[in-house]
């Protein structure tokens, strides 16, 4: 899967994330203003979802004793 940063018709820009299949699985709800703002979004969601993936790790370790 992968990020796209691309720009609506309106001009504004917003980005969405596709499965390896090339369907759509999440789009941002949020237009942004730059590039630059949209692509610090796409990199707020890769780290708060690997933050994620170790809490997930964690508690599934933790239910299993």
């Amino acid at each position: 899967m992968g990020f796209e940063v691309y720009k609506d018709r309106s001009g504004a820009w917003r980005c969405r994330r596709r499965a390896r299949n090339g369907e759509l699985v999440a789009s941002s709800g949020e237009a942004f203003s730059s590039k630059q703002s949209a692509i610090r979004s796409v990199d707020t969601v890769r780290r708060v979802a690997a933050e994620s993936e170790g809490h997930k790790e964690i508690e599934e370790s933790a239910s299993e004793h």
